[in-house]
């Protein structure tokens, strides 16, 4: 069964410091915010420009659109991973306890990093 509400609800998404804040400096003068952000469509509804005009200096930048992308590990062998170990611990036994940096040298390898 569907909503028995007249009204549908709408979600934003506002910066939980932001939101809060806003939140209070209302409370502390006896408002809202559902009041407060129906003033403010009613307001750009009635004069868009001067209202438009008067947020231009706190507007945020757009939000980025679509799903949020996310970048996969990549695989490591076990076969990789015991390299590695071997590695550091020859790095270790030299006396050098410092990452090595660079391209990896000529076989390609990324740098290894202890």
């Amino acid at each position: 069964m569907g909503s028995q509400h007249r009204l549908k609800p709408r979600a934003f998404r506002p910066e939980p410091d932001e939101y809060a804040a806003a939140k209070a400096d209302l409370e502390t003068r006896g408002r809202q915010m559902d009041a407060f952000l129906r003033a403010c469509l009613r307001w750009l509804h009635r004069d868009p420009d001067g209202f438009l005009d008067l947020l231009a200096p706190v507007w945020p930048p757009p939000k980025p659109q679509g799903r949020p992308g996310h970048q996969r590990p990549r695989p490591t062998s076990r076969k990789r991973t015991a390299k590695t170990a071997v590695l550091a611990a020859a790095e270790t036994e030299r006396g050098s306890a410092e990452p090595r940096s660079g391209s990896g040298g000529a076989s390609g390898e990324p740098p290894i990093v202890i």
